[in-house]
């Protein structure tokens, strides 16, 4: 045996080879007697035969799936949910129910939110004064900073006065400005738009009043339909 040098121990009562350039020689025994146990294969000429192992492929934008790839995955701690994407491309995401404070405001000093546009609300309808009435229906203002009122087409002379009540179906009585003076719309026009004095904003639940202008009433001579513009 070449290699006099190399002092070569028996394993289990086998000596170990060497082969002609006095490297190992290793010979590999499998069985399949075991449950669970493999063959180990040679082919014809004494090689090892590996199976191949097929990697996970790729796919461009908008293409079709490999026969392999990888899917990514969440565990909700009894099932496993694949990600999902919308027909855009974009994660879909559900936000559940909870306290965080997710796509809102909230307390937090000394961070700056950066640049923020608030939406104002505007809403319109028609306040009717009965044919010889001189008070409108109610008007809810709660939430709402601005009021616009559009004179109809025929007006018997008359300032617009507000009576005002914190509550719906309440007992309305003439609003007045620190002042003790009246608030209203001195004897508008017809078919003009005014805006009701900013002292409106708050009163709650709103009535017109057709007035005088020092807080008798005046009769219209017909059914009034005035529209009015709430600003939030």
């Amino acid at each position: 045996m070449k290699g006099s040098a190399v002092d070569v121990k028996k394993i289990n009562g086998v000596t170990p080879q060497l082969d002609d350039t006095d490297k190992l020689a290793v010979s590999v025994y499998g069985k399949a007697s075991a449950a669970g146990d493999k063959e180990i294969l040679v082919d014809s000429s004494g090689h090892l035969q590996v199976d191949g192992v097929t990697m996970p492929g790729s796919a461009a934008e908008g293409g079709s799936l490999p026969a392999v790839f990888i899917v990514v995955a969440g565990d909700d701690g009894s099932d496993v949910h694949p990600l999902q994407l919308d027909s855009n491309g974009a994660l879909k995401a559900v936000l559940q129910a909870g306290s965080a404070a997710i796509g809102k405001l909230a307390a937090n000093s000394g961070v700056d939110i950066g640049d923020v546009d608030i939406g104002r609300r505007f809403t319109t309808t028609a306040l009717t004064i009965a044919n010889s009435g001189h008070l409108s229906d109610e008007l809810d203002m709660r939430g709402s900073s601005m009021l616009i009122v559009h004179m109809p087409a025929a007006w018997t002379a008359a300032s617009i006065g507000f009576q005002v009540s914190p509550t719906t179906g309440g007992t309305f009585i003439p609003l007045y400005d620190d002042d003790g003076n009246l608030l209203q719309i001195d004897a508008p026009t017809a078919s003009k738009a005014y805006q009701a004095p900013d002292g409106i904003a708050g009163s709650g639940f709103v009535k017109l009043w057709s007035q005088d202008g020092s807080g008798s009433n005046t009769a219209q001579g017909a059914e009034r339909s005035i529209p009015v513009t709430l600003k939030g």
